[in-house]
């Protein structure tokens, strides 16, 4: 298992790698996009070797900006970031969690069209904060982990919607002279977002 120190700063520096490339400051095009997403109703995780419990997400929202630069014709790679307001699982009282996740886009694009695109997304980054209030996360200390996303983007001009099926990774501790458990936590959503070309 990969130390979570690690893939923070590898995410980090390959997005900032991404972001203040060469390339960005070429004669390519780079957008920037600032975006508001609609996250489903999803599902939280935990697992602890072999035992897994799941309940259901009540829907959030979140805000971010991504910049892209154009490679090619047909492909774009950026970065992005976004901050998940809080939202909790459907049991009351169980508290309120959020996600800050810093990640590397890559879209490719399906059709030719300067105004009208359909393209396929891909999402690969680091959670770098995972929080919770204290009905979350009680005696816990809790760390990011991985973020996978992946979907489909529709823009006309300048604006854009997606559908991207998103999965955010923590990790939750507990820790005392005797005792050290470590949970595995996943939330998946289904997030549905608007934004703009600037």
């Amino acid at each position: 298992m990969f130390n979570s120190n690690i893939l923070k700063l590898f995410f980090c520096l390959l997005t900032f790698f991404i972001l203040f490339s060469s390339d960005i400051f070429s004669q390519r095009k780079v957008f920037i996009s600032p975006k508001f997403s609609i996250d489903l109703a999803g599902n939280h995780s935990v697992s602890l070797q072999e035992q897994k419990g799941d309940l259901s997400v009540n829907t959030g929202y979140s805000i971010g900006f991504e910049v892209v630069s154009n490679q090619n014709e047909t492909f774009n790679l950026g970065g992005g970031l976004s901050y998940l307001f809080p939202r909790e699982q459907e049991v009351e009282g169980s508290g309120k969690f959020n996600f800050i996740p810093i990640y590397a886009i890559g879209n490719l694009e399906l059709t030719k069209d300067e105004n009208i695109d359909l393209s396929i997304i891909l999402n690969v980054g680091y959670n770098v904060i995972f929080n919770g209030d204290k009905n979350y996360r009680d005696i816990l200390s809790l760390s990011g982990g991985l973020l996978l996303g992946g979907g489909i983007r529709y823009r006309n001009n300048l604006l854009f919607i997606e559908a991207l099926y998103k999965s955010f990774g923590g990790s939750a501790r507990f820790e005392n002279p005797d005792t050290k458990i470590e949970f595995d936590i996943n939330y998946t959503t289904l997030s549905l977002g608007i934004g703009l070309l600037i």
